[in-house]
């Protein structure tokens, strides 16, 4: 067990498949963090504001992120 900072104030988070990747909204840094599970890396990138939660489909092909606000999904 350990901990991973990823951001400010992160929201949602979600498995990418199988693993080891999982996502992670960070909602006060406007990004969604990716992060290899096994080794601690992580990969961020800038999306729209707010970003709240997120799923991803079985196979881990695609992502769907809330936005708190103006109330979208991306």
């Amino acid at each position: 067990l350990k901990e991973i900072k990823v951001g400010d104030h992160p929201e949602g988070a979600a498995w990418i498949g199988n693993g080891p990747w999982a996502i992670v909204t960070v909602y006060r840094d406007d990004l969604l963090a990716f992060v290899d599970t096994s080794t601690g890396k992580i990969e961020k990138v800038k999306c729209s504001a707010e970003p709240y939660a997120v799923v991803t489909t079985k196979d881990g092909k695609k992502a769907y992120v809330t936005h708190d606000y103006p109330g979208l999904v991306s």
